[in-house]
């Protein structure tokens, strides 16, 4: 995720020590109050199998069905002298503008794959197919799909994954590039029931907030069943923006994602 309040950032070697975090070399960490950071450590060091077992937890979420239209962002040099629609004609904020890429391609969810159908898990409940995000703990996102359709004069008509028709239709547009890889959650859009086009990262992002809230949830539900009562919290004030889109939020840029 990108980071608005960018500094450096440093990684410190730490050692838990009568139950406090210090310094690997010697001493407390001099760090302020309220500075959050993320702590990386082996699985088998966790103490508390419930604890291990939330943030662990794995759960995929079908985000879109099969049918549904998507739209690649290519930097297409040669558009000029091929027929190609530009990004203005699409609805999309400004914030996630693909900046000077000269093209879209439209392309689409299809059924699952000949090798998908025959193994065991997600697609033998979903035959249809669809494209899927598995949220795994709190970490890491995995995007699932069935086969992808391409566009007209492909040979052949379908590509295994997003990942795989981004290829395709790099090496097809892309030409000046010596890689042809991407980043599809920035490079492909979806439409939104506003109509307007958002990049795969927001469906992304909403997985990962869901996640969050489920173990939020299990550790509130496990310290009340420990208390015995309900902890009172206070909220707090709400930070004030200087932003003009923060103060006063377009209902026509909602995104309703979930």
């Amino acid at each position: 995720m990108y980071d608005h309040d960018w500094t450096r950032k440093l990684t410190l070697p730490v050692k838990m020590v009568n139950g406090q975090w210090e310094f690997l070399l010697g001493g407390a960490v001099p760090v302020k109050d309220g500075t959050l950071a993320e702590l990386t450590v082996p699985l088998d060091r966790i103490t508390d199998a419930e604890f291990a077992k939330r943030v662990t937890a794995e759960s995929t979420v079908k985000v879109l069905p099969a049918g549904s239209t998507l739209y690649v962002a290519l930097s297409d040099r040669a558009s000029a002298m091929q027929s190609a629609k530009r990004f203005k004609d699409l609805a999309i904020d400004y914030e996630y503008f693909p900046g000077d890429y000269a093209r879209y391609v439209a392309i689409s969810i299809g059924p699952p794959t000949e090798q998908q159908t025959k193994q065991r898990g997600l697609f033998q409940e979903e035959k249809e197919g669809g494209l899927f995000l598995r949220q795994i703990g709190l970490d890491r996102t995995e995007i699932l799909s069935s086969s992808i359709k391409l566009p007209e004069g492909f040979d052949p008509p379908f590509a295994q994954s997003l990942n795989h028709a981004f290829t395709l239709l790099s090496e097809r547009y892309e030409t000046h590039r010596l890689s042809h890889t991407g980043n599809v959650y920035t490079s492909m859009f979806y439409q939104e029931s506003n109509g307007r086009w958002y990049p795969l990262d927001l469906l992304r992002e909403g997985v990962r907030a869901d996640a969050e809230r489920q173990v939020i949830h299990a550790a509130w539900t496990e310290l009340e069943r420990l208390l015995g009562f309900k902890p009172i919290t206070r909220a707090r004030p709400a930070k004030k923006s200087s932003r003009k889109k923060d103060q006063e939020p377009d209902p026509q840029n909602d995104s309703g994602l979930f």
